[in-house]
Formats: C-alpha cells, structure tokens, sequence
C-alpha cells in the first residue's frame, strides 16, 4: 500500500500542498481529481523526487526516501504529462523501462528481452512495435510510453493526464486497458481532468482542493455525498446506456 503522511510543500511563501493525508489502496484504479493548480502534478513529483516535501510517503511501510533512485525505480513508475518524441522504434522505446536492472554494462539480458516482449503485448502495442514514434498518432505514442512503463515490472504505476491528445475511442480503450492491469495486480494512480471518465473507471477516488485532500474514499462514497458535485460546481447527470448507468458532469451556468 502507499500511503501519504501530512505531505507539505511549499515554494516561497506559497503552500502547494497542506498536509495532505490518504492512502492507496493495492490492485485499485486510483482517480486523483483537483481544478487546475491543485497540486496533481506536484504531489506526483513528490513520489519520484522530483518535488521536495515535509512529512512522510510510504510504500509497504517503508520510507520512499530511504531508497535509491534504481531500487525505487522497480516499484514505482510515472508515465508524465509530458512526453518527448526520439526518432526511435516503439519496441525501442520499451527497453528504456528495463533501464533499473540493466546494471553498469547496460546490456539486454534474456530476462530484459522477454519483460519488453511481454510489455508490447500488454500495452496492445505488437502492430506499431517497429514503427517510430514521430509516425504514431497521439493514442498509439501514449500506448507505447505505457508500455515502456509496463517494462519496468513495477507493482505501482503512476499516470499524468494520460488521455489529453487522445480522442474519444482512443482514450476509452486506454482507460479501459488501464483498468484491466488493476485486474492482473497492478496498482494504478491516474490523474484525470475529465469527471464524467473518472467515475467510470475509478475504484478510489481523491479529490485536491486548495492544496489539501478534500475527499479520500470508494468512487461510491464520493458520489453518495456529492462530492465532485460540491467541489468543481458541476452539474451531474445520471442516465442508462446500453443497460449500464451512466455519470456525467456538465458546467453548471448559473
């Protein structure tokens, strides 16, 4: 389990986070929600040691700070918002995620060669597997990433805004696929703009609000107390499509 312990940072005078506080649980689909400049990104940069922070972050009981760059790498992985597009082969691309256990001669073991194999089929990446990423479309690069991601083998992953430049049946496939890893074991932490998406797929679901954590709970409790309805000053709609209810948030205009 990870879990955050009155996490705080603050860059000059301004507190981007205040003590914020919850866990996530294990093969779950965790949804972090929050307007923009909630501190989303931030507090996944904490994870990575890419932000500086107060307070504690602990996975299966152990201080993230007290383990090295390569031993964490093998526990958590971050797919960022941002991506860089080399001129190289998605296959290519994978083997990057081996980067942890290739040690000093860098070199692709028969274990390294199997796990990025094994990515490209879990990432539904086996037909663009030769192709380079500046000839992919913006749905077919982020599934790539993901399967670099995949390659690290770790139990936890970590997704920013994954689903930006994809359009609708791209990004339902991937959150669908998503969604399916959390069914293999895997524990997946996915900040996520829209609302509508995010209670379709999250089992958990946080909520930052003005640097702190206003909700932490089960997607069914969120929606029991109207949560998103109170904190983004959405309007919500429920409805049944093809037999399934359905949730969605419009913009309230008054």
């Amino acid at each position: 389990m990870l879990e955050f312990q009155n996490v705080t940072v603050s860059l000059g005078k301004n507190t981007i986070l205040n003590n914020i506080s919850f866990s996530v649980p294990d093969r779950k689909l965790t949804v972090l929600l929050g307007k923009n400049g909630a501190g989303k990104t931030t507090l996944a940069n904490c994870l990575f040691g890419q932000q500086k922070y107060s307070g504690n972050i602990l996975l299966n009981n152990k201080d993230i700070r007290k383990e090295s760059t390569d031993e964490l790498a093998k526990h958590l992985s971050l797919l960022p918002q941002l991506l860089p597009c080399p001129n190289i082969t998605v296959r290519e691309l994978v083997a990057f995620g081996r980067s942890p256990y290739m040690g000093i001669q860098h070199r692709l073991t028969k274990q390294d060669i199997c796990a990025v194999e094994e990515a490209i089929v879990l990432a539904d990446c086996v037909t663009i597997r030769d192709r380079y990423l500046p000839s992919l479309s913006g749905g077919e690069r982020q599934k790539a990433f993901l399967a670099m991601t995949l390659a690290q083998q770790t139990n936890l992953i970590v997704l920013d805004e994954p689903t930006t430049y994809m359009d609708a049946v791209a990004e339902s496939d991937f959150l669908n696929l998503l969604q399916a890893l959390t069914q293999q074991g895997k524990t997946v932490i996915l900040i996520l703009h829209n609302l509508s998406l995010a209670v379709k797929y999250a089992d958990q679901i946080v909520i930052l609000d003005n640097g702190r954590c206003g909700f932490s709970g089960t997607k069914d409790v969120c929606l029991d107390r109207q949560e998103i309805e109170n904190t983004f000053h959405v309007l919500r709609f429920d409805a049944v499509c093809n037999g399934e209810r359905e949730i969605f948030f419009s913009a309230d205009t008054k």
